[in-house]
């Protein structure tokens, strides 16, 4: 279900997992620099009698199965999933779809008003608010006005509230899950919680 295309970053860190998986179990150097992994690569091919390109696979069938959207789940503060800056989304397709549908009945189930995909474990750039009856894909903030502080909760930080600094009126833009280009202002509430979502897209949480 995960197409290589759509997420690059999530397939490089798969396939970093994969080569750290085999470097420990075969003992070979731990620190490799650029340079060096086409070796350990070509190493690790040699001692599992595979091929680059078997090996690849094998990374995709990893990234299938930890980005698998129909198994995404809440993570919780300080899984440093929560810390990463999220992958661009290159196509808005039924991956996209399914991901957000298990993410709105995650976010309801928690009683929440939005809710970011690395909440769920899987780094790209998209979210959901309770007011929007679609997900909110690569959102941009064009303009901020009017600062305010707002007293905000997170799924990911249980029994934590923060002060945060946000606006009463942002300009966005981004695009939904029919895959059109939205740019319109939000003010109030969908203004604070489009910012704390975005927030999330780029490793950012109310504690900081």
């Amino acid at each position: 279900m995960l197409i290589k295309s759509h997420f690059k970053n999530i397939f490089s860190d798969s396939y970093e997992m994969i080569l750290a998986k085999y470097i420990e179990k075969f003992g070979l150097k731990t620190e490799i620099t650029f340079q060096e992994k086409d070796l350990c690569i070509k190493q690790i091919c040699d001692l599992k009698k595979i091929s680059e390109k078997e090996l690849l696979e094998e990374c995709v069938d990893i990234a299938n199965e930890i980005y698998n959207p129909k198994k995404a789940y809440l993570r919780f503060f300080p899984d440093e999933i929560l810390r990463k800056n999220c992958s661009t989304i290159d196509i808005v397709d039924e991956y996209i779809h399914i991901l957000c549908k298990r993410m709105k009945d995650i976010m309801l189930k928690n009683n929440g008003i939005g809710l970011a995909a690395p909440q769920v474990g899987i780094p790209i750039r998209l979210f959901i608010m309770k007011s929007k009856n679609f997900g909110i894909v690569n959102p941009q903030i064009l303009s901020l006005q009017n600062p305010v502080q707002s007293e905000e909760k997170c799924l990911s930080i249980p029994n934590v509230t923060k002060n945060v600094t946000r606006y009463k009126t942002i300009n966005v833009s981004y695009l939904n899950t029919m895959g059109f280009e939205v740019k319109e202002t939000l003010t109030g509430n969908d203004a604070i919680c489009f910012c704390h979502e975005y927030d999330h897209l780029n490793g950012k949480l109310i504690i900081d």
